[in-house]
């Protein structure tokens, strides 16, 4: 039944580390299945936790956990969660609020690969940003690919996906968020900040209206 499969891969997060930092994050989920034999120190954590939690643990064999997981590298562990909630800009905000922090926030344009955005997400958690913004059409969204990817990132940084990228940043600018825009060739450009400002990193492909905007409008 491909269609179910293809609904389901949507809702899985995959992955030792993925599925035990959802677990740790309290992340909605409905379900873990390991593949039968599967061990290690990492499955034997997910059990304890997914017990304290009350989640359900079931080991599956392989026809059935392939026919869940496709052609996933799961790492014989996956995670069925409801459908990814989205934060609001507004929780993004409260988060740099609640740390004593001036907000700090990336916001992605049209990265299509899930890989990347992943990628992008898991750097992103390390360099200390409170959230990020992504839009709605012409992007990757967070899939069990994108969480994975982001070794669990995803289930700690909140994440917004808005309709209009540039009226988004629009309003954070008349908010007192300094928009600064990063294009591929630039170097270090978070870690030579000293100052401690309102700061957007925005990031997108070349030649978008984002790109037209962040070049004419950002403020630094």
């Amino acid at each position: 039944m491909p269609a179910k499969s293809t609904s389901i891969i949507d809702n899985l997060i995959v992955g030792k580390q993925p599925v035990l930092e959802a677990l740790k994050s309290r992340q909605p989920i409905e379900r873990i299945l390991i593949l039968h034999g599967t061990t290690g120190s990492h499955i034997d954590q997910a059990k304890q936790i997914a017990r304290k939690l009350a989640v359900p643990v079931k080991e599956t064999d392989k026809e059935r956990f392939a026919e869940i997981a496709g052609d996933t590298l799961t790492q014989g562990i996956i995670a069925i969660i409801d459908s990814y909630r989205y934060a609001e800009i507004e929780e993004i905000l409260a988060v740099a609020q609640q740390k004593n922090e001036s907000p700090f926030i990336l916001i992605l344009d049209e990265i299509e690969d899930p890989h990347n955005l992943g990628a992008l997400i898991r750097s992103a958690e390390c360099a200390g940003v409170h959230g990020i913004i992504i839009p709605l059409h012409n992007a990757a969204s967070v899939n069990s690919t994108v969480a994975k990817t982001s070794a669990g990132a995803t289930a700690h940084l909140p994440i917004a996906r808005v309709t209009n990228i540039v009226q988004t940043m629009e309003e954070l600018k008349k908010a007192g968020v300094w928009i600064v825009g990063a294009e591929m060739e630039t170097i270090n450009f978070i870690t030579s900040m000293t100052t401690a400002v309102h700061l957007l990193s925005s990031s997108g492909t070349r030649g978008g209206a984002f790109a037209d905007w962040s070049k004419k409008n950002a403020t630094s």
